[in-house]
C-alpha cells in the first residue's frame, strides 16, 4: 500500500503541469525607457554640434567691421613721407611735372643742409629746404595758428550772486567780474540764485539788485542780452566794452632770428650728447 502512495505522489507531481514564471511588467519598460533615455542624449548631442557648426559659420560669414584709414601726419619729412613718388616745387615755385621716386630724392639731398618737406598729400607735393628755411616755416605756421585762435569769439565766465547778498560777498563778486571784462573780449554771466530756506525777493526787488549791479559794472561791461527770470533764479548778460588788442604776427626778419635760435640751441644739444656718449 505504500508503495502504491509512494507511485502515486511521483506521478502526478511529474504529470502536474508546471507554474510559468511571469517576470514584472516593469523589465520590458525599463528597457524601453533605457532605450528612450539613450536616443534623447543622442539627440541632445547631435543639436549641439548643429549649434555649434552654425556658430562657426556665423563667424566665418560675419562682415568685419571696415579698417580705419591711416592718419598721416599733414607734413611729414624725408623718410617719414608715405608716397613712394612725388614731385618737386622748386625755388621758383614751378612744379616739376615728372613724378621722381622718394628714395632717389632723398639720395640726392645734402641731409646735414636740407630736408625733403612734404607740402600736400594729394597729389603728393615736396619742397627741398634747408633746416633754416623748414624751421622759418614751422614758427611762421605756429604764429598765424596762435593769432587765429586770438581773435576767435568771446569767452564767457559765470559770476553766481545770491539775493540779498551781503555786502563783504557782493562786494567780492562785483570786483571779480569787473577784472574780466577789463580784459577785453569777455562776456559775464550774473547769476541771481536763492538762498535755502530764505524768502524769494519780490519782481521788484530782483529787478532792483539786478539793476545795482549792471550799474555797478557800467564802466567796463555792457548788457548785450534780454535778462531772464524763472522761478526766482535770474540772469544779467554783460559784456566787455573794450576789444582784446590784435596780436600782429612776427616779421619774416623776427621769425628768421628765432629759426636760428632755435638750430643753434639744437645743434649744440646733439654735441652735448654725442660728448657723453664718447665718455663712455
Amino acid at each position: 500500500m505504500s508503495a502504491f502512495l509512494a507511485f502515486r505522489s511521483a506521478a502526478v507531481s511529474v504529470l502536474r503541469p508546471r507554474r510559468a514564471h511571469h517576470f514584472p511588467q516593469t523589465t520590458s519598460s525599463f528597457f524601453k525607457q533605457y532605450s528612450t533615455k539613450h536616443e534623447l542624449i543622442q539627440a541632445a548631442k547631435q543639436r549641439k554640434k548643429v549649434k555649434e557648426l552654425e556658430m562657426e559659420e556665423r563667424k566665418k560669414n560675419k562682415p568685419r567691421p571696415a579698417t580705419k584709414p591711416k592718419v598721416f601726419a599733414k607734413h611729414p619729412k624725408n623718410n617719414d613721407i608715405p608716397h613712394a613718388f612725388v614731385q618737386v616745387i622748386g625755388a621758383d615755385g614751378q612744379l616739376d611735372s615728372t613724378p621722381r621716386p622718394l628714395i632717389r630724392l632723398l639720395d640726392s639731398v645734402n641731409h646735414e643742409t636740407h630736408v625733403v618737406r612734404l607740402v600736400t598729400h594729394e597729389p603728393p607735393l615736396v619742397r627741398v629746404l634747408t633746416h633754416l628755411e623748414d624751421k622759418m616755416n614751422q614758427l611762421a605756421t605756429k604764429a598765424e595758428k596762435k593769432a587765429a585762435k586770438g581773435q576767435k569769439g568771446m569767452d564767457t565766465t559765470v559770476i553766481q550772486l545770491t539775493w540779498h547778498t551781503a555786502d563783504a560777498d557782493y562786494e567780492h563778486k562785483i570786483s571779480k567780474a569787473k577784472e574780466e571784462l577789463e580784459k577785453g573780449s569777455m562776456r559775464v554771466e550774473i547769476l541771481f540764485k536763492n538762498k535755502p530756506r530764505v524768502r524769494y525777493p519780490s519782481k521788484e526787488e530782483m529787478q532792483e539788485e539786478m539793476d545795482q549791479v549792471a550799474h555797478a559794472l557800467s564802466e567796463v561791461g555792457q548788457e548785450w542780452r534780454t535778462r531772464e527770470i524763472q522761478r526766482g533764479v535770474a540772469k544779467v548778460f554783460i559784456q566787455s566794452r573794450t576789444q582784446k588788442a590784435v596780436k600782429i604776427l612776427p616779421t619774416k626778419e623776427e621769425i628768421e632770428a628765432q629759426a636760428k635760435e632755435a638750430l643753434t640751441k639744437r645743434l649744440e644739444g646733439q654735441k652735448r650728447s654725442q660728448n657723453s656718449h664718447g665718455s663712455w
